[in-house]
């Protein structure tokens, strides 16, 4: 989350790694500069508009929604009203923000997105999921 350029260009080369998702304020052009595909991420506060915050990452692969609380940058475990993505998002939508397993079900049949991000409602501690079986689908 809002990296320094040279701790990405490291990370890219060290790794090759071929995707690169962006949690922050970084541009758009901040994001094109490391040659790769990217996500960027779109935390949902009251007064964010969907699609022209979208439309600002026109290279984007996708835009991934999470929640938002004042102060933390992400990993809140809170959910966010899902009424308010629209439903012309011009890019592929991954959703985030509170999904466990007693209401993925329902956001993936109430959103449609591409992918969900599920990391911090399936581990018991950090780094160690709990689900034991898949959710069916």
């Amino acid at each position: 989350m809002d990296a320094p350029a040279p701790d990405v260009t490291a990370v890219v080369e060290l790794t090759q790694i071929d995707l690169l998702q962006f949690h922050g304020k970084e541009t758009a052009a901040y994001c094109e500069q490391f040659s790769r595909p990217y996500f960027k991420a779109l935390r949902m506060s009251a007064d964010i508009d969907v699609s022209l915050a979208a439309a600002e990452y026109p290279s984007a692969r996708a835009i991934l929604l999470d929640a938002y609380r004042k102060g933390v940058p992400g990993g809140t475990g809170e959910s966010f009203d899902w009424q308010r993505i629209p439903a012309d998002l011009p890019k592929p939508l991954i959703l985030a923000g509170g999904l466990d397993e007693s209401n993925i079900y329902r956001a993936i049949t109430q959103v449609s997105p591409f992918a969900v991000d599920v990391s911090g409602g399936v581990e018991r501690v950090r780094g160690e999921s709990h689900l034991r079986k898949s959710i069916p689908l």
